[in-house]
């Protein structure tokens, strides 16, 4: 009867660990993932089971996405044989509260006309334009007014020069622009 009392004072007092991570961003609301899990919205504070490394992607329109990993190290109370007493003998609920802070960068402004040279140069090597895209040296220019220069050696040596406004930016002379009239 005696060891029956015992058990049951020991299920009532005992006691547990509550573990969660806070996580705050500059600017605030930003969409949080863990481990590929989303969580929610900063400022937003995360129960956990596990102490380890977390991988931690943040999101926020206009910002970069910062990609990186935090590491939730376990206090001294959760190392063996230590942990029983903190998750079953003490008569309260421990609280262990851990926080995270990261500065979300603005989004980097892309050059329209680098944006345009580097898609024309994609282009040319996944449609294998023959001309140009096998030409060693070919350049690829775009002015202000979005006129596209492309020029290089073919591979018979003859010089090869393409002229023509931008289909991405609107001109109306472009090889796209003609087909879909």
């Amino acid at each position: 009867m005696k060891k029956i009392m015992v058990f049951v004072i020991l299920v009532v007092l005992a006691g547990c660990v509550e573990r969660t991570v806070t996580i705050n961003t500059e600017p605030k609301g930003a969409i949080v993932w863990l481990n590929d899990k989303e969580v929610g919205r900063t400022p937003v504070r995360v129960p956990f089971k596990w102490y380890g490394d977390y991988d931690v992607i943040i999101r926020k329109e206009g910002y970069e996405t910062l990609k990186t990993h935090r590491k939730l190290v376990r206090p001294w109370y959760e190392y063996i044989p230590l942990d029983l007493f903190a998750e079953v003998f003490t008569p309260a609920v421990i609280h262990d509260d851990h926080f995270w802070e990261f500065s979300l960068e603005r989004e980097k402004s892309v050059d329209e006309g680098q944006l345009l040279k580097r898609a024309l140069e994609f282009r040319e090597t996944e449609q294998g334009n023959k001309d140009i895209s096998e030409a060693k040296g070919a350049k690829v220019k775009v002015t202000k007014e979005n006129k596209i220069t492309k020029e290089g050696k073919s591979k018979d040596g003859k010089v090869v020069k393409e002229k023509k406004k931008s289909a991405v930016a609107g001109g109306k002379d472009s090889e796209r622009n003609k087909r879909t009239k």
